[in-house]
């Protein structure tokens, strides 16, 4: 609220804002220095004369000297702004990143976008993260990764990174090597695409001892 109405406030003529570092102060409802100048940038096209640039290391600093840490989700400068792992989230962004970012990370002082693997990822961010780790799987294999992926972001409660995608997908190979094709009682052979894929037991049970932690 304190944002909104400074930059309403901006928006009616007013020539200053009172803001401070990360909204502290001696009583609430302060306007926080970075929140306000990001918001007039994009909704008035207003430049403050602030190298946005240091936003991010000032709010840091200001969050140690006084004791009192940066919320992770805090606008602009927390340091969850920029991560992302919804399905929808990340399918947007890799089409265009201001769908869901008003501004890139490094405008702020933040290091640049992170695409994470979790519970609530979908089949584009897996397809996106193998093609750029230039790690081949066939798409029913990726469907039973993802699965495998969500069971293990959830158990853990953090997200897979990309070396661990990386053994994910070198141990789920290996081990289907072994079923590509299974002899049957009446001496058929059956491609493994038609045969039910192990869930918790096997393969993937393995997978997910590889990272318990």
């Amino acid at each position: 609220m304190a944002t909104a109405n400074t930059i309403a406030a901006l928006a009616s003529g007013a020539d200053a804002a009172s803001v401070t570092v990360n909204g502290l102060g001696e009583r609430a409802g302060n306007a926080s220095l970075e929140e306000v100048v990001m918001a007039a940038r994009l909704t008035l096209k207003q430049d403050c004369g602030v190298d946005t640039r240091q936003l991010g290391g000032l709010s840091e600093l200001v969050a140690r000297a006084s004791g009192r840490p940066l919320d992770p989700d805090k606008p602009v400068v927390g340091e969850s702004v920029f991560r992302h792992e919804s399905g929808i989230h990340c399918s947007g962004l890799l089409a265009d990143h201001e769908t869901y970012e008003p501004f890139a990370a490094g405008e702020v002082g933040h290091i640049p976008t992170a695409m994470q693997l979790g519970r609530h990822s979908g089949g584009g961010l897996l397809r996106h993260k193998l093609q750029k780790l230039n790690l081949d799987l066939s798409a029913e294999l990726q469907v039973e990764l993802l699965e495998e992926i969500r069971l293990i972001a959830i158990s853990r409660k953090v997200p897979v990174t990309d070396d661990e995608l990386k053994t994910l997908v070198a141990n789920l190979k290996k081990t289907m090597a072994f079923l590509i094709y299974k002899k049957i009682a009446d001496g058929k052979t059956v491609r493994y695409e038609k045969i039910k894929p192990l869930k918790l037991s096997g393969a993937t049970a393995l997978l997910r001892g590889t990272f318990r932690r």
